[in-house]
């Protein structure tokens, strides 16, 4: 059985949980999912460390919870695909603590272990034998509220049958219109989400900046750009529209209204307790 000593020397440092309790997010409605709970549940149990949740992630009676809104917590786990890394994602960075994934899902792309590496993993964290690897995030003001990114914000078409059109300005330099079924703005990480799926270019690793790809566009005269993260992204939409974040729709475009996107002032700091080849990856987890 692993003994978990929070104040211990590793490597003639000091690391421990400060808080000695962990967030998790998950999706209760996945099977996958929910045997995953219920595995860590039990380990953090058995090593007295609290859980914090919300019931809109956790719907199984035996597994007692704190408020993941109301208490501090270490770090975050996402147990399921990369949609509840995502999810995860706006709690990690918001109380800035780290996350870590674990892969309950199909692709999986975003995730660090699998479930049954979790102990093995738990023990790592608290000695502090990991990496964290700093994601950079995207920001939208939109109608006085302010929205944070991990992947990537979307403006599409209204319906099936319309057409998006919409003008770029990339630090207030007319940068090109566009007609096509939508346009992703997205960061690195989004890079390989829908921006790869949309012919968008693979961002190496460590490189912060933003990518702008049109979505099945009516002209081959338009191709993906890569700005600076510091870029002030606007668009405006001449046609109506739909705007959304991380795949979740914000709301309704009308036509002239116009969205701007930049770099968020908030990271999402990922867990690293092994060594990744992006390129490696894509291959094994996109093709």
């Amino acid at each position: 059985m692993l003994e978990f000593i929070f104040n211990c020397v590793y490597n003639n440092s000091m690391y421990a949980l400060k808080h000695n309790r962990i967030g998790l997010i998950c999706k209760p409605d996945k099977g996958g999912a929910s045997i995953g709970l219920e595995r860590i549940a039990h380990i953090l149990e058995k090593h007295n460390i609290g859980l914090a949740s919300s019931p809109k992630y956790i719907s199984n009676p035996s597994v007692e919870f704190s408020d993941i809104e109301e208490n501090d917590i270490d770090f975050v786990v996402a147990v399921g695909g990369d949609g509840t890394m995502l999810m995860a994602s706006k709690y990690a960075s918001a109380k800035g603590v780290p996350l870590l994934g674990i892969n309950m899902g199909r692709v999986g792309f975003l995730n660090e272990i699998e479930i049954d590496e979790f102990e093995s993993a738990l023990k790592r964290i608290c000695i502090g034998d990991y990496k964290l690897n700093k994601r950079m995030m995207l920001n939208c003001v939109d109608l006085g509220n302010s929205y944070d990114s991990l992947n990537d914000f979307t403006v599409y078409k209204s319906s099936f049958t319309e057409i998006a059109d919409v003008g770029i300005e990339i630090n207030g330099v007319y940068a090109g219109r566009v007609f096509c079924d939508g346009l992703v703005v997205s960061s690195p990480t989004g890079a390989t989400a829908y921006s790869i799926s949309a012919g968008g270019p693979v961002i190496s690793p460590g490189l912060d900046v933003i990518i702008i790809t049109p979505i099945c566009p009516h002209s081959l005269a338009f191709r993906p750009i890569v700005a600076g993260c510091d870029s002030k992204i606007e668009l405006t939409v001449h046609s109506d529209g739909c705007f959304a974040s991380d795949g979740t729709v914000i709301r309704s475009l009308k036509k002239n209204e116009r969205v701007t996107i930049t770099k968020s002032t908030r990271t999402c700091d990922f867990i690293e307790l092994n060594n990744k080849n992006i390129y490696s990856l894509i291959r094994e987890k996109l093709t």
